[in-house]
């Protein structure tokens, strides 16, 4: 005996409103925590640099006159000629780009470099 089934009646419809009810609130939900987070690392941030002492930084110009007398002193050695005039031209151009206490010395260490001292 054969026996004819009906499939299941289908389930209510969920209506358009309700569907998309949570999903706007979850939109505001996570606009409002990615402000606050954009917030608070902006506040840290301020306060760190607020906090932050203030530090040496190097002078790019003396570093690469600097380097220029070295080389330039290396070439004129092994090329065998004299440097007299060499660490008088560099020092002065050297000490008209000094900006505080910390390049005095190193100043002071392109000065003996250049001396051989």
């Amino acid at each position: 005996m054969e026996t004819t089934s009906l499939p299941p009646p289908p389930p209510a419809s969920v209506s358009e409103s309700t569907r998309y009810r949570f999903s706007k609130t979850g939109i505001v939900l996570a606009l409002v925590v990615i402000t606050a987070c954009a917030l608070f690392v902006l506040r840290l941030n301020a306060a760190h640099q607020r906090a932050m002492t203030p530090v040496v930084r190097p002078n790019q110009v003396l570093e690469l006159l600097a380097r220029y007398a070295a080389g330039l002193k290396g070439l004129m050695e092994s090329t065998g000629q004299k440097d007299a005039g060499l660490a008088a031209t560099v020092m002065r151009d050297v000490n008209t780009v000094a900006r505080g206490g910390a390049d005095e010395l190193r100043i002071l260490l392109v000065k003996g470099w250049l001396s051989g001292t």
